[in-house]
């Protein structure tokens, strides 16, 4: 019969604590004022220390949390193309939590796009052959040179033992260090 009871005040408990959660959210909706849609993306922050608060989402509906802010903070609503909107917490209540956008048309200056860009191969000169090959080398390009920094000529060949009758490789590595310039 206890636990009964307890289950009720529990259920109760957490009842109040989710009503009082919803309470504590402010929602509302962004507008255009000529057209009436909705506007997305309009960034909302106090004015007092540009702290960003929320913005709308595609809908144009936002949402933030009364705690974050007092009665007499001042709220900016801020969209390109649009006035700002400064208003308390209280003014926003009494506008219903629809906030309306004004226009603000803006004269840019001439914006000109040209296609630049810089060669896709490398301008590059005929050099003598290296004496041995090199395979697999490291570079870097500087002053319009090319410079080799190191690299591995690899031997490989065959040996036969012949007591043993097998095949083994025997590799050597010799690292080289040159250098390439324009001649």
């Amino acid at each position: 019969m206890l636990t009964k009871y307890l289950r009720v005040i529990l259920f109760l408990c957490v009842l109040l604590w989710g009503t009082s959660v919803v309470d504590a959210q402010t929602k509302g909706i962004v507008v255009d004022s000529v057209k009436g849609r909705s506007l997305s993306d309009v960034n909302i922050y106090l004015q007092k220390d540009s702290v960003g608060i929320g913005s709308t989402d595609r809908n144009g509906e936002f949402m933030f949390s009364r705690d974050q802010i007092t009665i007499s903070d001042t709220i900016v609503f801020l969209h390109v193309g649009y006035f700002p909107l400064k208003c308390t917490l209280s003014e926003l209540q009494h506008l219903g939590y629809k906030v309306v956008l004004h226009e603000h048309p803006q004269l840019l200056h001439e914006v000109v796009v040209s296609r630049e860009r810089p060669p896709f191969f490398l301008e590059w000169t005929s050099l003598s052959p290296l004496p041995k090959p090199l395979y697999s080398f490291g570079g870097f390009l500087h002053a319009g040179k090319i410079y080799v920094v190191a690299g591995d000529e690899t031997l490989v060949r065959m040996v036969t033992d012949k007591h043993r009758r097998s095949t083994s490789l025997l590799s050597f590595t010799m690292t080289a260090c040159m250098r390439w310039e324009e001649l």
